[in-house]
């Protein structure tokens, strides 16, 4: 790894395309003594396939002080879930390719280290039953499409509120 210097501020830039439209993602790390240091701010991972998706609520979460990373598919996030230890809660979309949300949540909670690791349904599906469906196959909450904002941020904050005690 390359030295920095004694600290310095760095950013990394994830381009994804959709049609002809390009979105950048944008982490933020700070470098001490040549170590790259984790964003102290908490991360979500969001696993969704339709990158419009992903950049709405990327765009969302980051304006709120949350931290990024996105996977277009279950293998994706659970890599993601293992490189990256610092992701403190998934947004699952539960008609991701593949695998279904389903199936999905008992393999990312077979991850090692990451069984407890909050996970929100996200799904366009709003029939009666789905949420149960959804807390059933054991995701900790639920929020479908469109999602409300502000119920969203408010079960990302007391999951975090929750994880601190």
């Amino acid at each position: 790894m390359k030295n920095l210097g004694q600290s310095s501020l760095g950013i990394v830039v994830w381009k994804c395309g959709w049609g002809n439209v390009v979105w950048s993602f944008e982490c933020s790390f700070k470098v001490v003594n040549g170590d790259i240091m984790e964003n102290k701010a908490p991360s979500i991972l969001i696993i969704e396939d339709d990158n419009r998706n992903i950049f709405a609520l990327s765009l969302v979460l980051k304006s709120k002080g949350y931290g990024c990373l996105a996977a277009t598919s279950a293998k994706e996030g659970m890599a993601l879930l293992v490189d990256f230890p610092g992701l403190a809660i998934v947004l699952l979309d539960m008609m991701i390719p593949e695998v279904d949300g389903y199936e999905a949540i008992d393999l990312l909670r077979k991850v090692p280290g990451r069984e407890s690791l909050p996970i929100i349904a996200v799904t366009a599906q709003a029939m009666p039953g789905d949420e149960e469906k959804c807390l059933a196959a054991g995701a900790n909450a639920y929020v479908s499409k469109p999602i409300d904002v502000d119920l969203l941020l408010g079960l990302l904050l007391g999951f975090l509120k929750q994880n601190l005690s």
